[in-house]
């Protein structure tokens, strides 16, 4: 959860600083220019000197000062970035549990985290009910479903790193995080590697390809990989 949120802060940032810019008289047509520069200069050959200097005339300093373009924004603060988390965009498509679904996730509550719980469920309702974890900072239930393999990480630093996450995010926050990411894995689609790999490929409501990584373990039982969004 963590990694999405900065995620979708670079790209908060990234269009803040463009429409900052925009605001700023830095270009309004959209083409990429040199600042300072014409399309026509950028796509020109270069102009022979003595031509040059027979034809342009003396530039009148009260135009090159009307012309001159204003200097690009600076890059966010972490504090400006901050500041934009506490006021996430909501997404018109929301990542919502089925009630099939919100029974997994009770199960495996209930179970203390028992995850043959999900034996006989699919991989896209195991990862859902894993972001739904993330989403509550219920650290637990995203630690036990990893799979062991490749874990690098324990039961104890991810509650102290959710911890760390809740105190510094909301939870209206990491929901909004998770419509934007995730309000579309439900359609996504799961394909085996291997015997005991897998993934489902889906798309974000940016419309960024995703992945999902899962692992089979020895009850066969599908579980998230750890770094389960990586390549």
């Amino acid at each position: 959860m963590k990694k999405s949120i900065q995620r979708i802060c670079v790209i908060i940032a990234l269009t803040a600083t463009i429409s900052v810019g925009l605001l700023a008289g830095c270009g309004n047509t959209g083409d990429t220019q040199v600042p300072g520069s014409t399309a026509t200069e950028m796509f020109s050959p270069a102009p022979d000197s003595a031509t040059t200097e027979a034809t342009t005339p003396a530039s009148d300093s009260t135009t090159a000062e009307a012309t001159t373009p204003a200097p690009m924004p600076s890059p966010l603060t972490q504090e400006e970035i901050d500041n934009v988390l506490k006021t996430f965009p909501t997404s018109e498509y929301p990542f919502v549990l089925t009630d099939a679904e919100k029974a997994l996730l009770q199960s495996y509550k209930d179970s203390n985290y028992d995850v043959t719980v999900f034996k006989d469920a699919t991989q896209i309702q195991i990862g859902k009910v894993y972001i739904e974890c993330g989403v509550q900072g219920d650290a637990k239930g995203e630690f036990y479903l990893y799979s062991d393999e490749g874990l690098q990480t324990t039961l104890e630093q991810r509650i102290k790193e959710n911890a760390d996450d809740i105190a510094s995010t909301p939870i209206q926050t990491r929901q909004n995080v998770a419509d934007i990411n995730f309000a579309f894995l439900d359609q996504g689609q799961f394909s085996q590697t291997d015997d005991s790999h897998g993934k489902i490929q889906f798309k974000d409501t940016l419309g960024e390809d995703m992945v999902m990584n899962f692992v089979k373990n020895g009850d066969g039982v599908w579980l998230v990989r750890y770094d389960p969004f990586g390549k």
